[in-house]
């Protein structure tokens, strides 16, 4: 994206929306907006939540709940498939990811633990490919 004003610091402002597939990239500055979508590969994403499982603290309730929700979407689960595999009933995983409850903090390392080998498998048979 070409910019014919200045490139100063001061005059561009970068506005990221959270979403972690497609994220949409507003520059700013005096001689008016540009837009571009910038997108993560496949593989990226996967690496990605791997990276943020690994480090994650689960104490934190609002990072587990994000770690859940976000692992339902790049592993492409349904909250079924996943409550299945947690041998847990469809709705308390529904409540987990919506913030109405937590699973006891003993529980959160093995569901982070089966989250990353469900990643590690799709990164290998990606890389494989």
């Amino acid at each position: 994206m070409a910019c014919n004003n200045s490139n100063k610091i001061s005059d561009l402002i970068l506005f990221l929306t959270g979403n972690p597939r497609a994220c949409r990239v507003q520059v700013v500055h005096k001689g008016g907006t540009h837009m571009a979508t910038a997108t993560m590969s496949r593989i990226d994403e996967l690496r990605d939540l791997q990276g943020r499982a690994r480090h994650i603290d689960v104490r934190n309730e609002t990072a587990f709940q994000e770690i859940l929700r976000d692992a339902r979407s790049v592993l492409e689960m349904s909250e079924s498939q996943i409550a299945d595999a947690l041998s847990i009933s469809r709705p308390t995983f529904n409540r987990w990811i919506n913030g109405r409850s937590m699973p006891h903090i003993a529980m959160r390392t093995p569901v982070i633990s089966w989250i990353s080998e469900q990643l590690n498998s799709r990164i290998r048979s990606r890389s494989a490919s």
